[in-house]
């Protein structure tokens, strides 16, 4: 019986050896070379966070449009004061990017 649990052992470390892809390494030295190399580290967060930045920013282009479209269309006497009170928050954003 030992025979036997030793040549299964034996049988598995060889192809876990041969086939070292299913094993799991790490690569020594990644984490340092890249910390100072100046590269920043992957954070989710910043990238979601940028993302969720980005759909602002073209909700607020889409809104803007659309308030630019109505005065083309109808002239600046057709927005109310909050319209256009949104419409100078939306430019003042804009500009200050």
């Amino acid at each position: 019986m030992w025979l036997a649990v030793f040549a299964a052992s034996v049988a598995i470390g060889v192809v876990l050896v041969r086939r070292s892809g299913l094993l799991w390494r790490p690569k020594i030295g990644q984490t340092a070379k890249r910390r100072f190399a100046g590269e920043p580290e992957y954070r989710p967060s910043v990238r979601y966070q940028r993302y969720d930045e980005a759909v602002e920013r073209r909700l607020e282009e889409e809104e803007m449009n659309r308030l630019l479209e109505r005065i083309s269309a109808k002239g600046l006497e057709s927005l109310n004061r909050r319209e256009r009170q949104r419409l100078k928050e939306l430019a003042e954003t804009r500009a200050s990017r």
